[in-house]
């Protein structure tokens, strides 16, 4: 059982946003490859239209053209 199961309640969530795509893809494989079901991300209320996470570290990227990478997931009950 991989440790995001273990840890997580149920009803439990996970985000993950990051500009580095093997970091990415390494907690994509995680997630898809656990028993947590692969949800919507829910972006903050600080996020504006587009942005995921909406700091000045996103914002920075995006005008440098660069991307992000995000997936979310839920434990069920």
């Amino acid at each position: 059982m991989p440790v995001l199961e273990r840890v997580l309640v149920p009803g439990g969530r996970l985000q993950v946003v990051t500009d580095h795509q093997d970091y990415f893809e390494q907690i994509e494989s995680v997630v898809k490859g656990s028993k947590l079901k692969v949800i919507e991300y829910n972006r903050p209320g600080s996020a504006a239209e587009g942005e995921f996470v909406g700091t000045n570290f996103e914002r920075k990227y995006r005008r440098e053209g660069r991307p992000f990478y995000a997936v979310a997931a839920v434990k069920g009950s």
